[in-house]
């Protein structure tokens, strides 16, 4: 069932999000495609070693994503990993170049939203509210869209809690978000 917000979509969670439904949502060729999902990098020479967990709790190694012909992100605009770490390497060497991310955005993905570290889940999910609430007005880029996200994460300081908000204004809860490729 297609859901409503900002940007509609057809959610696929817990159970649900398996490699069957990765690769039939890949088919479908998504303009944006948003992974919540658990991501463990295993810094390390095998890419074996690095993973997405799936709903039914089978990992998709990033050799996997680096190999399968049915994961490639061609046609997908705009792919959003807001699970942990998704813009780290491999290596351990801090370059991006071999992350979660880097592999997308290699197999096809014109843009890739990341993560640098572990997030955290509720400033996540206000994080992405806003994103895609930005994103969706007229005219907004994506790179507009992270900024307006962070700032609004940042503006939730102690003088908003008053109105019920957490305080997410340390960088740790809107610093680890980067744009990859196309930030238009």
């Amino acid at each position: 069932d297609e859901t409503s917000g900002p940007l509609a979509g057809v959610p696929r969670l817990n159970g649900d999000f398996t490699l069957a439904a990765l690769e039939a949502a890949l088919a479908s060729k998504p303009s944006v495609l948003h992974i919540a999902s658990h991501f463990d990098m295993r810094p390390g020479q095998d890419a074996a070693n690095s993973y997405l967990l799936l709903g039914d709790k089978s990992p998709l190694t990033l050799k996997e994503l680096n190999t399968s012909p049915k994961l490639s992100f061609d046609g997908v605009d705009l792919l959003v990993l807001s699970a942990c770490s998704t813009a780290s390497a491999t290596d351990g060497s801090g370059l991006e170049v071999e992350g979660l991310g880097a592999i997308a955005q290699y197999r096809g993905a014109e843009a890739v939203l990341a993560t640098l570290w572990n997030v955290a889940d509720a400033s996540t999910a206000e994080f992405m509210t806003d994103f895609y609430s930005a994103l969706a007005e007229p005219g907004e880029t994506r790179a507009s869209a992270l900024q307006t996200a962070q700032l609004s994460l940042i503006d939730r300081d102690g003088t908003r809690a008053d109105a019920g908000m957490k305080d997410y204004s340390d960088p740790y809860h809107w610093a680890p978000y980067i744009l990859m490729g196309n930030i238009r």
